[in-house]
């Protein structure tokens, strides 16, 4: 949650040149929860004075105790990950906190407790709390609160499967630009799941996610244009968004653009360049890539034949247990 964080500091501490940790402490009620809770602030990030954990957890406490949420969320984000000097990791004092907070409904701080119940962190993990708390911050607009819950109704974790509702909740952190969420949502509507099956609205989704950079969307869209299923057959699309999985070494993209080289589907058969895609993929260990290179070097389609390293990928496959790579070796 560094995002939330962020916006809390820029929502309370003061603007560049006014007042430091000093003047506050000269000038101000210290009784005053919003002077508390900037001080705490400042002393937490070294705005304006000196950096100092103890201080900060100290005028965050006091205005915590006062009833300040984002005092509280804070100091359960301190709590929880041990943050700095003085400051011991400490799950149960994170929840307290968390809590107060959540119960006045701040949203960033019932997320945080979701996620905390969700994950079992320094605590047993209760999925029926997680989805309550996920509930309240989804309510509030919490994108990943909203991604959260839709992935507990499609598994039917904490709530009763509910594939409609995952959906609602998925759309939900989509439109707000959640990259998960969307490729999430376009593989439902290309299922037909909790959806009416919609092709085009799968498309729409998966693009969303896979122009946010999220490979597994990329991937999917360079299958669905390179067969034609649910889109246009398309090999230079296809070709285009595989690219862009395969140079973020996506293995099952940079095979795929292997054999595309390799079979023509995007130009004139091309083995050189067959042949990087099927290395890249090889070197990272993807057992088909090794075959098809000792098919490529063994051929010659495309490439000069190249015995040796026809037998040396053979070999490869042939000790993963491909039966026609053994017979090859023979």
């Amino acid at each position: 949650m560094k995002l939330v964080l962020v916006l809390f500091l820029v929502a309370v501490l003061p603007p560049a040149g006014a007042e430091g940790i000093a003047d506050l402490l000269a000038k101000h009620d210290l009784n005053d929860a919003s002077v508390q809770l900037r001080l705490g602030l400042m002393y937490r990030t070294g705005e304006g004075g000196a950096k100092n954990s103890t201080e900060a957890v100290k005028w965050l406490r006091k205005a915590a105790e006062q009833g300040k949420a984002n005092a509280q969320t804070i100091l359960g984000l301190m709590f929880r990950i041990g943050d700095g000097e003085g400051v011991l990791k400490d799950s149960a004092e994170a929840v307290k906190w968390y809590r107060r907070a959540a119960e006045q409904d701040f949203a960033e701080a019932q997320f945080n407790l979701g996620f905390i119940y969700d994950y079992g962190e320094g605590l047993p993990r209760d999925n029926r709390e997680a989805a309550k708390w996920y509930r309240r911050a989804a309510e509030n607009g919490v994108a990943e609160a909203q991604l959260s819950l839709g992935k507990m109704y499609v598994e039917g974790d904490g709530v009763l499967k509910d594939r409609a509702e995952a959906a609602r909740w998925y759309r939900a952190a989509a439109e707000q630009g959640v990259a998960e969420a969307q490729f999430n949502l376009g593989l439902m509507y290309a299922n037909g799941l909790g959806v009416p099956q919609n092709m085009a609205e799968a498309l729409k989704w998966l693009r969303e996610a896979a122009e946010q950079g999220m490979t597994e969307a990329q991937t999917r869209l360079g299958l669905a244009y390179r067969s034609g299923a649910g889109a246009p057959q398309d090999s230079v699309e296809a070709t285009k968004w595989y690219l862009k999985a395969a140079d973020l070494g996506v293995v099952e993209a940079q095979f795929a653009l292997g054999t595309m080289h390799a079979g023509g589907e995007v130009a004139p058969k091309d083995g050189v360049e067959a042949a990087r895609w099927f290395r890249k993929a090889a070197e990272q260990g993807f057992a088909p890539a090794y075959y098809s290179l000792g098919v490529l070097y063994s051929s010659g389609d495309s490439i000069p034949v190249d015995a040796t390293e026809a037998a040396r990928w053979f070999r490869k496959a042939a000790g993963l247990g491909n039966g026609a790579a053994t017979r090859a070796v023979r």
